[in-house]
């Protein structure tokens, strides 16, 4: 009986440890696709590898989107792609440049190569429970 107390306390702690984080997605150029959210808890997977947590919207015609995941408190990037024309791909020209909207947590410049987990770094927890990406198109 004690073994199921403690179970279920422990539960508890790690579901209020939750944060409730709203991605506010801007600058969809009134385009229409699903837009596709990776959150990833680590250098070694960002931005290309598995991500800790994930999820898509369908807009149509829409400027902007928003997207809502409770995470546990503590240290994420985020990785964000509009997919137009609906292959599950961010698609990409010979060069590997995005012809698709894209962009990443903290709205980092994008210069040459894609930004490092530390350039789009953010904190969640309850004073941080709103991220603004914007999306660009280099071409």
């Amino acid at each position: 009986m004690k073994l199921v107390i403690i179970a279920s306390l422990s539960l508890l702690t790690a579901a209020a440890q939750a944060v409730s984080v709203r991605f506010d997605l801007k600058a969809l150029n009134q385009k229409s696709g699903k837009v596709y959210l990776a959150i990833f808890d680590n250098a070694g997977n960002f931005p290309d590898k598995a991500p800790f947590s994930f999820s898509s919207v369908d807009v149509k015609n829409q400027n902007e989107a928003q997207i809502t995941l409770d995470l546990p408190e503590g240290d994420y990037a985020a990785g964000v792609y509009l997919d137009e024309n609906g292959n599950n791909t961010l698609d990409t020209n010979v060069l590997g440049i995005p012809k698709e909207r894209f962009g990443f947590s903290k709205n980092p410049k994008i210069r040459f190569g894609l930004p490092s987990y530390q350039e789009c770094e953010f904190r969640v927890d309850e004073q941080n429970t709103t991220q603004s990406i914007k999306l660009i198109k280099l071409f």
